[in-house]
C-alpha cells in the first residue's frame, strides 16, 4: 500500500476511535442475541446495526473507502444490518425495519449468483501482493446471509418473497459446503472440516468468522430437517469443539484466528458471546469452559495491553480501511 494512502487510513482509523471512545460510535459490542428470550430472533445481538450512519446505495448501506476515495458494498456488512433489522422488528413491530428487511432481500436476491456465491471483494481491500485467494467467497458472509432468509422465510416476514427466499437459502448452503479450492468456503482436511471467513490459499481460518457461517448452518438444518447440511452441520461442529481451546492463550485471552493473531477487547467480546451462543444451542461443555476462560481474561489489565498491543499490528495491516461515517461518504 502507497504511504500516502497508509497514511490516510491511520487518519482515518484514529478519527472513528476517538469518536467510539466519546460515545458517537454507531456500533456496540455484540452480546448475547434475543434468540434466547423470544426462539426467532439471532443468536448475538445486531440490533445496533439497523441504525446505520453511513451512506446507502440501492437501500443498503454501504461502506467508505478514504483511501481511494470510494465506496463500496461489503455483503457482510448488510447481512449484519439485515439481521438487526429483523430483531428491531421483533421488538418494536415497527414497519421502517420490515422495509429494511425488504430491502436486504432484494438486494440479495440481485446479487447473489445461481451458485449460492457473493463477491466480498477482499482481494480488493487487501494491498499485500503475497496472500492468494480461491476467490472472494466468505462463509461467514453466507451464514449471515442463510440465518437472514431463514427467518424472512420461517417467520412469514415477507410471505410475497418467502419462496424465492427458500431457495436461495438452499443455495448459498450449497455452496458454503463446497471445498474452498472449488468456489465454496469449507476447508477439508481429513475428518476435520473448517468454515472460512477468508477463501485463502494458506489454510487461513477465522475463530468468530467460523463461527458466525455455523449459525447459519445451524439455521439451515432447523428450517430443512434431514437435508446433506446435517452431516456437514455435524463434522464442523466436531471440529471447533477439537480446536477452539487452541484459541485461547495462558492468560485467558483469545486469538483472533489460527495465525495466533490475539484479539481486540471488541473480538474477545464476541468470542464470549459467541461460546455463550454455542454452548445453549449445543449443550457442549467445552463452550462453557471456553466461555468462562474468555471473561476471566476479561479484565482491566488485559484489555488494556491487548488494546495497545494492536496499535502496531494496525499500522501494518495490508487491508485497506473502510468507515461507515456518513461525513466519509462521497
Amino acid at each position: 500500500m502507497r504511504l500516502d494512502h497508509k497514511l490516510i487510513d491511520v487518519l482515518y482509523r484514529a478519527r472513528d476511535l476517538w469518536r467510539g471512545v466519546r460515545g458517537h460510535d454507531a456500533y456496540q459490542d455484540d452480546w448475547l442475541g434475543q434468540y434466547f428470550l423470544d426462539g426467532k430472533s439471532y443468536f448475538t445481538d445486531f440490533r445496533c446495526r439497523a441504525q446505520w450512519h453511513g451512506a446507502y446505495r440501492d437501500n443498503v448501506p454501504v461502506l467508505y473507502m478514504p483511501s481511494l476515495s470510494r465506496t463500496l458494498f461489503f455483503p457482510m456488512t448488510i447481512m449484519q444490518y439485515g439481521l438487526g433489522s429483523i430483531d428491531r422488528y421483533f421488538e418494536t413491530g415497527q414497519t421502517v425495519y420490515l422495509e429494511k428487511v425488504r430491502h436486504v432481500t432484494r438486494w440479495l436476491f440481485a446479487n447473489c449468483n445461481e451458485n449460492g456465491y457473493l463477491d466480498n471483494l477482499f482481494r480488493d481491500i487487501n494491498s499485500n501482493p503475497r496472500i492468494e485467494y480461491y476467490s472472494n467467497n466468505s462463509a461467514m458472509t453466507q451464514g449471515h446471509a442463510i440465518s437472514f432468509l431463514v427467518r424472512v422465510t420461517q417467520q412469514r416476514l415477507l410471505p410475497d418473497l418467502a419462496d424465492e427466499a427458500a431457495r436461495l437459502a438452499v443455495r448459498l448452503s450449497r455452496n458454503l459446503m463446497l471445498p474452498v479450492d472449488q468456489g465454496g468456503a469449507s476447508l477439508y482436511r481429513g475428518r476435520r472440516v473448517y468454515l472460512c471467513e477468508y477463501c485463502r490459499k494458506d489454510d487461513y481460518v477465522i475463530l468468530n468468522g467460523w463461527i458466525f457461517a455455523l449459525f447459519g448452518l445451524y439455521d439451515y438444518c432447523g428450517a430443512f430437517p434431514g437435508s446433506e447440511a446435517d452431516a456437514h452441520l455435524g463434522a464442523t461442529l466436531d471440529t471447533l469443539c477439537e480446536e477452539i481451546e487452541r484459541f485461547v492463550r495462558p492468560d485467558n485471552w483469545s486469538y483472533y484466528d489460527n495465525q495466533r493473531r490475539f484479539s481486540s477487547p471488541t473480538y474477545q467480546l464476541t468470542h464470549i458471546s459467541q461460546c455463550e451462543a454455542m454452548f445453549r444451542l449445543t449443550n457442549r461443555s467445552v463452550f462453557r469452559a471456553v466461555h468462562d476462560r474468555l471473561v476471566l481474561g476479561y479484565n482491566f489489565h488485559n484489555r488494556l495491553k491487548y488494546a495497545v498491543r494492536k496499535i502496531p499490528e494496525k499500522l501494518v495491516d495490508s487491508h485497506r480501511y473502510v468507515t461507515a461515517r456518513a461525513d466519509s461518504a462521497r
